[in-house]
């Protein structure tokens, strides 16, 4: 009880201070809070009524205190959001490098296969001629293929036809 009487006699001689409702009070009805906190109605201090009459400077000094903390907190999660959001832009960037690179050569690839189909067209060109005269012998040749398997059964026929007749000879003779 007497720190809490010290504690309002300091906060007396500076000036007015603020009430428990948040009005400006004297140094005299200060006094008489400091005698009411000394003096509850059981004659001892109670924790409600420290907390109620408590030196306003310490209650700001609380509040500027807590204040700094959670600007503290919200700084560094606002860091580390702008850390992730950094990592997330610079990976970005760098598949957009590896992509370009890749399309890059793809392009040369393509260019390459470009020239190479043209060539083939200007090649294709020259021998188109020539595939139409193999068009012809193949052509040829499936007829004559034919005609060879024509003669070949025709030959089959004779052959047969010639044992039948030696068979027949030969039968004569005896």
């Amino acid at each position: 009880s007497g720190a809490a009487a010290a504690a309002g006699a300091g906060a007396a001689s500076v000036g007015s201070v603020c009430g428990t409702n948040g009005t400006a009070t004297s140094p005299k009805s200060q006094n008489n809070n400091v005698s009411r906190l000394a003096k509850s109605s059981t004659g001892e201090e109670t924790e409600t009524d420290r907390e109620k009459y408590q030196d306003p400077r310490e209650t700001n000094r609380a509040l500027r205190v807590a204040a700094e903390e959670a600007f503290l907190a919200a700084a560094l999660a606002a860091k580390a959001d702008i850390a992730v959001v950094s990592h997330e832009f610079s990976t970005l960037a760098r598949l957009n490098e590896l992509a370009s690179e890749k399309y890059e050569e793809l392009g040369e690839t393509v260019a390459g296969l470009g020239v190479f189909a043209d060539s083939l067209r200007r090649k294709d060109e020259n021998v188109s001629p020539l595939f139409d005269d193999l068009d012809a012998v193949e052509l040829n040749l499936t007829v004559l293929e034919g005609t060879a398997d024509t003669l070949e059964q025709e030959a089959d026929r004779l052959e047969l036809r010639a044992k039948e007749v030696r068979a027949l000879i030969a039968a004569k003779k005896k």
